[in-house]
């Protein structure tokens, strides 16, 4: 379980770096991109390979919540995907295309579901964690 978590946290973190690659100037950003983006894939498959070997130590409820970060990674990888061997530069104030628009609207899409959405998904996975631990889960007080 410990292990799983790791490599989730890992990956979440490399996804992050990802996408922060994805809007910076390079000399050759297509090559860079596409380079990201392969190991990133490798990485997402490598980590649920992992876990779907591991997949009977967890009751449905744990798998369920192990689903949502699954469905979350690869939804960021579905956005993400059109725009990995693009050459298009997100951070050079050039005039406006429809491709950068897109690419930036995309990568935007994506930095949110990785903050909001991720966030939501690691923390209802790192609960359920504590509960199979028997370590006491904090509620959240509500006003």
């Amino acid at each position: 379980m410990v292990e799983i978590y790791d490599k989730l946290f890992d990956l979440r973190q490399d996804v992050w770096q990802y996408l922060k690659l994805m809007r910076n100037v390079t000399e050759d950003v297509s090559k860079q991109r596409e380079e990201g983006y392969v190991k990133l894939r490798k990485q997402m498959d490598d980590v649920h390979s992992y876990y779907r070997r591991r997949r009977f130590y967890f009751d449905r409820t744990m798998c369920e919540k192990m689903d949502g970060v699954f469905a979350t990674h690869y939804k960021i990888e579905e956005i993400i995907h059109p725009h990995h061997r693009s050459e298009v530069l997100i951070n050079v104030m050039a005039v406006e295309s429809d491709a950068r628009k897109s690419m930036r609207e995309d990568l935007d899409e994506a930095f949110t579901i990785l903050h909001d959405k991720m966030k939501l998904a690691m923390d209802a996975l790192e609960n359920g964690m504590r509960r199979l631990l028997g370590v006491e889960v904090e509620t959240r007080a509500t006003r």
